[in-house]
């Protein structure tokens, strides 16, 4: 789907203004955007503490 499909999705689905729905649309983008940070985070953190067994079992 095209940008423009979806302001005017947003524009009848919410029946708001032009305005109205690209501050929806920046809204979901940011929420996406900070479920994929809170992933990569969570990722990063297990790849982390993995390592981190990793190297003290091998001083065992």
């Amino acid at each position: 789907m095209s940008f423009r499909n979806d302001v005017e999705l947003t524009m009848v689905n919410y029946n708001c203004s032009l305005e109205e729905a690209l501050n929806i649309l920046e809204t979901k983008a940011r929420v996406e955007l900070l479920k994929e940070l809170k992933r990569q985070i969570y990722y990063s953190d297990t790849y982390i503490r993995t390592i981190a067994d990793a190297i003290e079992k091998s001083k065992e």
